[in-house]
């Protein structure tokens, strides 16, 4: 999906805009809540990561740091789709201008993670700054891994990939 034309742009505001609610939402919910919500989470994923961890090795902490990371990836992929247009590709300053928008990506993901643990002061969690890292290091790879797919030649041969495969 080429994010060129006015409607898809929108489209991604709002789908990034909806995404950020939904993170700050988990945020604002209470300490009992949240456990309860991450508990039901814990035995929906546990028997998929015990693949890779070993049985009785999934605890609520990974599932929790897990939703951290996938969350603010969703996110930043988004943006990513948002802000990287086939064209910033194709051009010759398109190293430097890659670099500029990817810091800038990285740091609103950051500043959303940092608004995300203080919306868990006001509802009596424990903000960690770790999370907010684990946030980042989840936009970061988004942005990463778009870039890298958006850089590959296109199979049908007209220039670089549109990063989906389409």
């Amino acid at each position: 999906m080429l994010m060129n034309n006015r409607k898809q742009r929108y489209f991604l505001y709002i789908l990034i805009a909806l995404t950020i609610c939904l993170i700050w939402g988990q945020s604002a919910m209470s300490r009992m809540n949240s456990a309860e919500e991450s508990g039901w989470v814990l035995q929906l994923v546990a028997p998929f990561l015990e693949i890779f961890l070993g049985k009785g090795n999934v605890t609520d902490h990974i599932v929790r740091k897990l939703a951290h990371f996938t969350e603010y990836f969703v996110l930043g992929a988004e943006m990513a789709a948002l802000f990287f247009p086939k064209n910033v590709f194709q051009s010759g300053m398109a190293g430097k201008r890659i670099i500029k928008k990817g810091i800038y990506t990285v740091g609103a993901g950051l500043f959303i993670a940092l608004v995300d643990e203080t919306i868990q002061i006001f509802s009596h969690r424990g903000p960690q700054v770790a999370d907010i890292w684990l946030d980042g290091s989840g936009v970061l790879t988004a942005v990463l891994l778009w870039t890298a797919a958006r850089c590959l030649p296109d199979r049908r041969g007209s220039g670089f990939s549109n990063g989906m495969g389409i």
